[in-house]
């Protein structure tokens, strides 16, 4: 089984009318995403489509013309022959997954390196100008939200842990040591009590602030079991599902990839309100 993680995010179209200018899309926005294959420099891509009333959900893989060898060499033998794909063939090698929830008016996005090619495909597909902002959230509502911590990372420019400092004191509230000079951490915590790591995280955020940390991370999952992700300033929401690749290829199965996120995304939202009862 290979880990699948999709960032969620919000679409939005461009309205041609007078009022509002960023609309949510709607069924009918989709009339003209059909599967297909569009050129770009030296190569393909092809869109697989599955679109209901509920949901649009985009398979978006990729195959180019070059590199190509002139020759391909036996496994077993290590005898080579002419290649036997053309100059004019390719494979599509690489691929990345859509949906859009149209019930909650959501994007899951398993690639975000590609939120701008995706939005030029919809706009070519389409015809409707896409925009897909993120899910951010601020310092509060995200401590509101975090039930559990995995994961902190990150580095201080100077020694943010000097003697006096409240920060050595959290650091010993939270680790029971206070022998860390200027470093970096990358700490599990799953086992610590939550409301210990938000106070510790709090004075460390003000220096994230202030500008003595070069870089920071932090991994935690709401009571629903979505994980948040904050970086810097942006938090993002996430979810990870489990799939198969293929043996032969290499790569995920659309329609079950389809599947498993969906029930994810129904398991998660009825873990959700049963816990709100």
């Amino acid at each position: 089984m290979s880990s699948l993680t999709f960032s969620i995010w919000k679409p939005f179209i461009k309205s041609e009318k007078r009022g509002e200018r960023w609309l949510q899309p709607i069924l009918k926005t989709f009339d003209k995403l059909n599967p297909c294959d569009l050129k770009h420099e030296k190569g393909l891509y092809h869109l697989e489509v599955d679109k209901n009333k509920h949901y649009v959900f985009l398979v978006i893989e990729s195959g180019k013309l070059e590199p190509r060898d002139t020759t391909v060499t036996d496994y077993y033998t290590n005898q080579k022959r002419e290649n036997p794909k053309s100059e004019t063939e390719l494979e599509f090698l690489k691929q990345f997954f859509v949906l859009f929830d149209l019930d909650n008016n959501l994007l899951y996005f398993s690639d975000v390196r590609h939120r701008n090619l995706l939005e030029k495909i919809l706009k070519d597909t389409t015809g409707v100008e896409f925009s897909i902002k993120g899910l951010y959230e601020d310092k509060e509502e995200f401590f509101k939200i975090l039930s559990s911590v995995d994961e902190i990372q990150f580095t201080s420019k100077d020694d943010i842990f000097s003697t006096l400092s409240q920060k050595r004191g959290a650091l010993y509230d939270l680790f029971e040591t206070d022998g860390l000079e200027d470093l970096t951490l990358n700490i599990k915590l799953s086992s610590m009590k939550i409301n210990k790591i938000k106070t510790f995280l709090r004075r460390i955020l003000k220096e994230s602030e202030n500008h003595q940390l070069s870089s920071i991370l932090i991994r935690g999952n709401d009571d629903a079991g979505f994980e948040h992700v904050f970086n810097r300033d942006t938090f993002i929401k996430k979810i990870s599902i489990n799939a198969e690749k293929q043996q032969a290829t290499g790569k995920f199965l659309g329609s079950e990839v389809k599947d498993i996120l969906l029930k994810e995304i129904e398991s998660l939202s009825n873990e959700k309100v049963t816990k709100k009862r």
